[in-house]
């Protein structure tokens, strides 16, 4: 009998061991390619690294520390506008941690910066981190992947079914910017707004929510899918969302 005991108290141990590693995929060549292009001489290169990394939900200590330091390095110099765009975008990627220990920075952009545009990018990154840990915890976890989909449709796929509105609006936009993606994540986005449609209008960030992810839809070119843009424009009361809608039935159909 102690034998037994023995065996199952390890088997879950071994468990418990394994289960982390099964939540996180390997993601350390996109995040070398982003480091790589942090360091990078080329403004434009910097900005879409910071871009990538404020949407992808990376887990990396030093990714977001290289980040840290660019911020605090460049954040007091006047460099023109295509500098205070590069210092705003690493304000918000570096919110993308998740990790409440940058908050001392942000908050010293948001105070100390010469440039009021970028005191407010800073401002609105320290109010996010909280959001982003949320989403990188989402983002985090394969549990129920689908194999057919890529890494990032699968993330995508995890922030829409997550029935957290502001973390399916990020996926929604991603999508939009994306586009080109495989037809289930189209699917769930149409899922999402189909479970969505009997409390349009109960709040602000649920219409936003819904205008985006009907944006995001127009963007499978399947015209199945005029019929869940119909539904939103058939029950809105927003006329704001009502007018997305439109638009996202108008680019749906050929």
């Amino acid at each position: 009998m102690k034998t037994i005991t023995s065996i199952f108290s390890a088997l879950c141990i071994t468990f418990l061991f394994l289960a982390p590693l099964h939540a996180q995929t390997d993601r350390s060549s996109e995040i070398a390619q982003q480091m790589a292009s942090l360091d990078c001489p080329a403004t434009n290169q910097r900005i879409k690294a910071a871009k990538i990394i404020a949407r992808s939900g990376f887990d990396n200590e030093a990714l977001y520390q290289k980040i840290a330091r660019i911020l605090e390095a460049g954040y007091t110099q006047n460099g023109g506008s295509k500098h205070i765009d590069e210092m705003a975008w690493m304000c918000k990627a570096l919110a993308a941690s998740g990790d409440i220990r940058y908050t001392d920075l942000l908050t010293e952009v948001a105070r100390n910066s010469p440039n009021r545009k970028l005191q407010g990018y800073a401002k609105k990154s320290v109010a996010q981190i909280g959001n982003y840990a949320k989403r990188k915890e989402v983002m985090g976890s394969d549990y129920s992947w689908n194999k057919k989909l890529t890494d990032e449709e699968n993330r995508l796929v995890s922030m829409l079914r997550s029935g957290d509105h502001k973390i399916m609006r990020d996926a929604a936009k991603i999508i939009y910017r994306v586009q080109l993606l495989s037809s289930p994540v189209y699917q769930e986005v149409a899922q999402a707004i189909s479970s969505m449609q009997s409390t349009i209008g109960s709040s602000r960030i649920h219409s936003d929510t819904l205008a985006w992810l009907c944006k995001a839809l127009s963007t499978s070119g399947d015209a199945k899918y005029a019929k869940v843009l119909q539904g939103v424009i058939d029950n809105s009361h927003n006329s704001s969302l009502t007018n997305h809608a439109q638009k996202s039935l108008a680019n749906l159909r050929p």
